[in-house]
């Protein structure tokens, strides 16, 4: 844990008043006020030696496609104690929205953004780079399986079905198909002028180095529609894309897709999740309370004269 430094204090409370003013709708001001908010939150990181690496995050798209194909898919054919549903995507894509709706089934436990996929890939990577273990496409089923087991060891297993909700774990998903053969993948997509602008209004930590600026933010979007592309082609049949758009105009026909899809039965209950009263620990907390709308759909738009450099750089990235 590190010092809270007074520039990120300062963040704080600007990313507040800036709350305030979107409220009030006084958008000009707002976004003025999310703009010094994010230059001091740079400055906190910075300070600290935490930036965005756009060329890391390339590489690790090259290596990750390079080593995770089909031959990974079910390499594990061991079905562990629960199923897991990962629910990916950028952050402020709906990926709350989505695991609300699939815990009102009763077989679903829902595990919230656990760090266990995330800890256990991380791990694995070291094991590679230090020569411990081989690359994906060259591990066996045992040993696929004693990871499995490990991931087991730390998750819920009280239910049929386990809702992994870690956003980023976009980056993992050809890891959770070679480990669990019956895993179930639903990408998260929403317009991306929408998730960058959500980012940019909301102080998020250091594993999210991206979100001060939006060069940064539109790079990291790209990178991870990249890697979504790639699953949902390499597992169509385990691996579902659920536009964020489409689910809040159509949750009765895109929400029993989604569930059907994971192997369970759509009820209506599903449509009632703003009544539990379960936290959801996120920066989504107050709108899973809501009624499924299409409320925030096109949010952008009330910044559309500030948005022209987050428009330049989601066209250079090739996102727009």
């Amino acid at each position: 844990a590190h010092t809270t430094s007074n520039n990120s204090n300062q963040a704080s409370l600007h990313f507040a008043y800036a709350g305030a003013l979107q409220k009030l709708q006084r958008y000009r001001l707002a976004f003025e006020q999310f703009n010094i908010a994010n230059k001091l939150h740079r400055l906190d990181l910075h300070s600290r030696g935490v930036e965005y690496n756009a060329q890391k995050n390339e590489a690790q798209l090259e290596n990750t496609t390079r080593h995770f194909t089909v031959s990974c898919v079910g390499a594990n054919d061991e079905p562990g104690p629960t199923a897991p549903i990962c629910i990916v995507g950028m952050p402020r894509s709906g990926t709350t929205l989505m695991e609300k709706l699939l815990a009102q089934l009763k077989g679903v436990m829902a595990g919230g953004e656990l760090e266990s996929l995330n800890f256990a890939a991380a791990q694995y990577q070291t094991d590679v780079n230090n020569h411990v273990k081989p690359p994906p496409d060259a591990m066996t089923a045992q040993q696929w399986q004693k990871i499995a087991a490990q991931y087991f060891s730390r998750v819920p297993t009280a239910k049929p079905y386990l809702t992994d909700k870690l956003p980023h774990n976009f980056n993992n998903v050809g890891f959770a198909l070679a480990l669990f053969p019956n895993v179930r993948i639903l990408q998260m997509r929403r317009d991306p002028r929408d998730v960058c602008l959500s980012i940019y209004s909301h102080q998020f930590p250091d594993g999210h180095a991206y979100a001060c600026d939006f060069d940064s933010m539109a790079h990291a979007y790209s990178i991870s529609q990249k890697l979504m592309d790639y699953w949902v082609e390499l597992a169509p049949l385990q691996v579902m894309d659920v536009r964020y758009e489409a689910l809040v105009e159509n949750p009765q026909e895109i929400g029993k897709a989604a569930v059907e899809f994971c192997g369970m039965e759509w009820t209506d209950d599903c449509l009632g999740f703003f009544n539990n009263p379960d936290a959801s620990f996120t920066f989504s907390e107050l709108q899973v309370r809501e009624r499924i709308n299409t409320a925030r759909v096109g949010r952008w738009t009330l910044y559309e004269e500030q948005l022209d450099e987050l428009n330049i750089a989601l066209r250079k990235y090739g996102v727009l």
